[in-house]
């Protein structure tokens, strides 16, 4: 039997069962590398055992978290008293009346009736209390991103009754560890086969690519990195589209996200504060793929308080460091970043805090000093240019504390480059000692080829 034709089955399957189980959740159109990732949650569930169960599932914005929960719900509620999935808890949470409304869903459809729901918080939660600790459920509760999200909906294990079992989503590692789950599933998204396959379904209606579109899928799966929401966003935009058109929006991909891309995964910032997401958005712009201890110096130096800003971004599935120590951030996450700060003034690249297109630099770094005190960090790799800079350029940007130079050539004085400088990374400098006025004071990495500029530096800051 060939892959399409088991999917059709599937997909036949999926809506009859739909039609005689009205709790079956509608999974996915094109269910892709669930299956594998189900089962693994299913065996850390344990079902059957009479404890209550806590399993969470975490993972960045658009890695099929919902999709694979929804997919558990479906393969063992049969085997409860009672279920609910409660679906997008975080943003229906903090709408008017939304946890009322919520508890109310959660009681009503685990048991089949119109439970009414009055008082206040506390009586509303002994109401559920009262009724589920006598039965053998299954909830799922879905983008849990507060405790204050679980406290009115499965505050404690003791609510449920023997044999219970909660699933909880959520984009934050730390909130699973609070609430001391058993097991903790990390939703990575697909393999490349997987993603090609997913890719395809949506781009051609079809398990693979059509002949002369395999090296451009192949082109998109590769940036896009498993994230199953990328790949149906992408692969719907680019359905029945000319080789000219797919090759015009690879193009604009690598520069700015769909919308519908961004807008989700733009969520995994909130309620970062200003230190962590400032850390986020250096890495995204400049330091991805740096080793981890060299980069903290950095960011220390702009007191951002790495260690702990390290921590909370692999919490939330934004940074990982590998073998090397070296920080990694997904195509999507660093994209995102990025596109971020050209948001910020997106005719005007002066008014961005950072830059790293060589257009938009060279833009602001021309003779009519466009750059402005928002501008925080510059790297341009100059090394196949003959560009001049003016060092008059500069001078408006006195709050610039990170810049990178990969050759170039500076005209002027080198006391208009600013005094707040942490970083200053310079290979292939034209001068083998740097100018009498170029202030190093400041600086917490001083990274240049020449041992006699170190030297200096060393000997001004007594290092």
């Amino acid at each position: 039997m060939h892959r399409h034709e088991s999917k059709l089955i599937q997909m036949i399957v999926e809506q009859v069962i739909s039609k005689l189980n009205p709790r079956y959740m509608k999974v996915a159109t094109f269910p892709v590398g669930i299956d594998s990732q189900v089962k693994d949650i299913i065996s850390m569930l344990c079902v059957g055992t009479n404890e209550v169960r806590i399993v969470g599932i975490y993972g960045m914005p658009g890695t099929g978290k919902t999709t694979i929960a929804k997919a558990v719900f479906n393969q063992i509620c049969h085997q409860f008293e009672g279920s609910r999935c409660l679906l997008n808890i975080r943003e229906r949470f903090d709408q008017h009346t939304g946890l009322v409304q919520l508890q109310g869903q959660l009681l009503c459809d685990a048991f089949d009736g119109n439970i009414w729901l009055h008082g206040d918080d506390d009586e509303r939660i002994n109401r559920i209390k009262s009724q589920f600790c006598r039965k053998r459920v299954l909830v799922i509760l879905d983008d849990v991103d507060q405790l204050k999200h679980l406290r009115g909906l499965a505050g404690e294990r003791d609510w449920f009754g023997p044999g219970s079992r909660i699933v909880i989503t959520t984009r934050d590692e730390r909130l699973l560890t609070r609430l001391e789950v058993e097991k903790k599933y990390h939703a990575k998204g697909l393999n490349n086969d997987e993603s090609l396959q997913l890719f395809s379904w949506h781009a051609f209606k079809k398990p693979h690519p059509m002949k002369e579109y395999v090296e451009l899928s192949k082109v998109v799966v590769d940036y896009v990195g498993g994230v199953p929401l990328a790949l149906e966003v992408l692969g719907s935009n680019l359905f029945k589209r000319s080789i000219t058109h797919w090759r015009s929006f690879i193009e604009k991909l690598q520069k700015h996200l769909p919308h519908q891309i961004q807008r989700q995964l733009i969520t995994s910032l909130d309620d970062l504060d200003g230190e962590v997401k400032g850390m986020f958005l250096d890495i995204a712009c400049f330091f991805n793929g740096m080793d981890k201890d060299y980069v903290r110096k950095i960011l220390d130096g702009r007191g951002f308080y790495p260690e702990m800003g390290f921590d909370i971004l692999g919490e939330r599935s934004l940074l990982t460091v590998n073998s090397e120590n070296e920080l990694q951030m997904d195509n999507l996450l660093r994209d995102m970043g990025r596109e971020i700060i050209h948001q910020m003034a997106p005719n005007h690249p002066g008014k961005r805090s950072r830059l790293w297109h060589r257009e938009d630099i060279m833009a602001v770094l021309d003779e009519y000093c466009s750059g402005t005190e928002v501008v925080e960090g510059i790297v341009l790799d100059a090394q196949e240019s003959e560009d001049v800079v003016p060092s008059t350029s500069f001078a408006p940007m006195t709050s610039l504390q990170l810049l990178k130079f990969s050759g170039g050539l500076v005209r002027g004085h080198y006391e208009h480059i600013s005094k707040a400088l942490i970083w200053l990374c310079w290979h292939k400098f034209s001068l083998e000692t740097l100018p009498h006025k170029f202030r190093l004071d400041s600086l917490v990495v001083l990274d240049m080829q020449h041992s006699n500029i170190r030297e200096l530096w060393k000997e001004e800051t007594k290092v």
